[in-house]
């Protein structure tokens, strides 16, 4: 994380991420990883308590993922997601469509997996770097 701003209900965060090696096979099996920068730097925005915004700039050209979260039952949550996306050039749309929509999936089995083994059954005793934007949203909750 590279900067943190908050606002009532609204939270932004800058951060970094960096990319794994990737094997020849993850390669030639999803080639929009070539298009990948080593460090992808993007922008979440947060708007309390549904809406989440990802901002991105890749190799290929730009993104915003859209994340609707709509609370169902008590313990059931139904996620709505949408990519917005602009090639550099025109002719990479066809050829990088298909895996950038898998390498979405991916990110979006990656993100659930998070989310379901990131919320302890007790509060940890100790804070971690970073995770001022993690205490700001179970803020939040307790507030609402």
């Amino acid at each position: 994380m590279t900067e943190f701003d908050r606002d009532d209900y609204w939270y932004k965060v800058k951060q970094e991420s960096t990319r794994a090696n990737n094997s020849l096979g993850e390669l030639l099996g999803n080639p929009v990883l070539l298009t990948m920068p080593k460090i992808l730097k993007s922008t979440v925005e947060y708007f309390f308590p549904s809406v989440l915004v990802l901002y991105a700039d890749t190799g290929f050209g730009s993104f915003a993922q859209v994340v609707v979260q709509y609370p169902q039952q008590q313990n059931q949550t139904k996620i709505y997601e949408i990519i917005f996306g602009k090639f550099n050039y025109v002719w990479m749309k066809p050829l990088l469509s298909k895996s950038m929509l898998k390498a979405i999936d991916i990110i979006v089995e990656q993100d659930t997996t998070a989310l379901e083994t990131r919320y302890p059954h007790q509060l940890a005793k100790i804070k971690l770097p970073n995770e001022e934007v993690m205490i700001h949203a179970q803020k939040l909750y307790r507030e609402w």
